[in-house]
């Protein structure tokens, strides 16, 4: 992108810390298919940013993934996080990514259990002992 628009406009095409910083409902989703699609590589890609504009720490990153797009789709009351009569979609990953050591690691972390609205929809260890022949449609990372 910089060689059709210049350095400094593409280092500031996506404000993200910065709006972060101000006390913006930041999100990393968008209806452009320009990156990739794992929220597990998000998390990595934001913060290993190489303008110096990465985020500061995993837990800085889990909310514009999870409860922000469930508040500014006003869905917050049924996902986004956990808690009672929420929907109960979450992933376990086979490694605590909060204590990766490494930031340039958390993307070799795997899926290894998939709900939706509270069922194993991904399920192939038999984590829950309701192993489903169907694939996820919708994978979150839940705080």
């Amino acid at each position: 992108m910089a060689d059709l628009i210049g350095t400094t406009q593409a280092s500031q095409l996506l404000p993200a810390l910065e709006l972060y910083n101000e006390g913006v409902i930041v999100i990393l989703s968008s209806d452009w298919d320009a990156d990739v699609l794992s929220p597990i590589c998000k998390i990595q890609i934001v913060l290993t940013r190489p303008d110096g504009r990465s985020f500061p720490n995993v837990q800085s990153v889990i909310p514009i993934l999870t409860p922000n797009p469930a508040i500014l789709l006003q869905h917050d009351d049924k996902t986004g996080s956990t808690g009672v009569g929420k929907a109960a979609d979450l992933v376990v990953l086979d490694k605590n990514i909060l204590e990766e050591p490494a930031v340039q690691g958390i993307h070799t972390a795997r899926v290894i259990l998939t709900m939706f609205q509270g069922e194993a929809v991904y399920d192939p260890n038999r984590i829950t002992g309701e192993a489903r022949k169907r694939h996820a449609t919708k994978m979150l990372i839940v705080t």
